[in-house]
């Protein structure tokens, strides 16, 4: 890929970890690396005008709407600019019912590089009408957008690349500054090929565990590479239930003293501001193998109000698991499928002071992280009755704001109306009370620190246990503005 940049500026590079896992199902084994688009042969390249060289406003490449779209083939990458920042650059390809595909933007070399654009990907189908985009990855590991989607007609359909600040109607969330030094881009729109390693596509072989995929990983990953697998399906009835199989490797992930394994099954948001499906996709959950009846972490994705989801349990390295992904129970819509993005990686600092933090006199101390904040994980082992009580310094944190965010049920755990207590002892008053349910995280307000105040102490509780999920799991971030 090319980065174009003003005179007098340089980026420097770094290689993304590539995404991969799942192959054809059919070995089990680990199979191959391989990123999620296709290898090419060719690569068209759409050049900047020479006008528009400044990073401001004004001139044209050429390919500026629906009727001056650039063709481009599926699995042949394309090189171009966003010059100038408020350019948009449309492109045009034949797509077939059902063919599911990777969009895909590598514009940052490093990532969240503040001197390269931050891209939007859209996708319209024949009418020009928008039905999938993407503004960030997920995992957010950069600015670069990426659809995966599946295609719900024969036909044409349009890719739009524009630049966050260009595109959003309020530019807070988009990358700073607005003029960025390297607008140059590379586009690829590929094929999901379940045959692929890294891509795991549902054979609709059946309903329940007998007939699982299997997840497979590569053989090798980069230097801090984390194993992901693109797993994704179509719903062909409304009572579809789609099965996956999986177990990491005791090698492939390094879990530091303190800390513990996590799953991470990010579902994709769906409709037209996300993957494109017609609607939700409903239970997501997690089982051993030893005992596919045995949930150990569940989220509804109705839940997320069309946000996404993410399922994120610990996980025995040591034991084999299955996903599984429902239908909602809803009638059949006319593009149902699902996207979830299948990973694992490690947790924050574990609870530590089980045996003495049930009481609020005895808070187990906590240690600030590198950036300042607190974070914390562990678990409820008899929701109702488990009470934690962690402490945490504020002497450095006068005249400031800090907020607690919390996550036990919406990140698949059976702790039910997990609750969050902020508390300054120093006069036994409690600063917040916050109670996750079904739809709300446990997340507080920025609060003022309390003048004066030397610690405050979270407390964390729960009215019970889920009777059908065993994950009696929470984590929590304490921050500071």
């Amino acid at each position: 890929m090319r980065t174009r940049l003003l005179p007098g500026f340089f980026v420097t590079s770094l290689l993304f970890a590539p995404v991969v896992g799942c192959g054809d199902g059919g070995t089990g084994g680990a199979g191959g690396g391989a990123t999620t688009t296709a290898s090419a042969t060719t690569t068209t390249t759409v050049g900047p005008s020479t006008s528009a060289t400044t990073g401001g406003d004004g001139g044209s490449d050429g390919n500026d709407d629906f009727a001056t779209a650039v063709k481009l083939t599926v699995g042949a990458p394309v090189d171009a600019y966003l010059e100038p920042s408020t350019d948009q650059d449309f492109y045009v390809f034949q797509g077939l019912k059902g063919q599911a595909l990777s969009l895909t933007i590598k514009a940052e070399e490093t990532p969240f590089d503040a001197h390269t654009i931050d891209t939007v990907l859209t996708l319209y189908d024949a009418s020009k009408t928008r039905i999938a985009e993407n503004d960030n990855p997920t995992p957010r590991t950069s600015d670069d957008a990426q659809i995966f989607t599946v295609l719900p007609a024969d036909g044409a359909y349009y890719v739009r690349v524009t630049e966050c600040w260009s595109w959003a109607a309020n530019a807070m969330g988009c990358a700073k500054p607005q003029h960025k030094l390297s607008t140059a881009y590379t586009l690829t729109v590929a094929d999901l090929d379940g045959t692929i390693a890294g891509i795991c596509a549902d054979t609709e072989k059946g309903n329940d565990s007998t007939t699982a995929t299997p997840v497979t990983y590569a053989a090798a990953l980069p230097a801090g590479g984390r194993p992901v697998s693109i797993v994704y399906g179509r719903f062909e009835a409304a009572d579809d239930v789609d099965v996956f199989s999986f177990d990491y490797p005791a090698d492939i992930v390094d879990v530091p003293a303190g800390s513990r394994m996590l799953a991470s099954e990010w579902s994709l948001r769906e409709g037209p501001g996300g993957d494109g499906a017609s609607g939700p996709t409903g239970r997501i959950y997690i089982t051993t193998q030893a005992d596919p009846t045995k949930r150990v972490a569940q989220l509804d994705e109705g839940d997320f109000a069309s946000r996404g989801a993410r399922l994120w349990p610990p996980l025995d390295v040591a034991e084999k698991y299955f996903l599984f992904v429902e239908h909602p129970q809803a009638p059949l819509g006319a593009n149902e499928f699902y996207v979830v993005v299948h990973g694992v990686g490690t947790s924050q600092p574990l609870e530590q002071s089980e045996a003495t933090n049930d009481v609020v006199t005895t808070p187990e101390p906590l240690m600030p992280a590198v950036d300042g904040s607190y974070y914390i994980e562990g678990d409820l082992g008899n929701a109702g009755t488990d009470v934690d009580h962690f402490s945490f310094d504020v002497t450095a944190q006068a005249g400031k704001t800090v907020a607690v965010y919390c996550v036990a049920g919406r990140a698949g755990s059976g702790l039910v109306s997990f609750e969050v207590d902020l508390l300054d002892p120093a006069k036994m008053t409690k600063l917040w009370i916050i109670k996750e349910t079904a739809q709300t995280d446990a997340t507080t307000p920025m609060l003022p620190v309390p003048a004066g105040a030397k610690t405050l102490i979270l407390k964390l509780s729960a009215a019970g246990q889920d009777p059908v999920i065993t994950g009696t799991y929470y984590r929590c971030g304490v921050h500071f503005q």
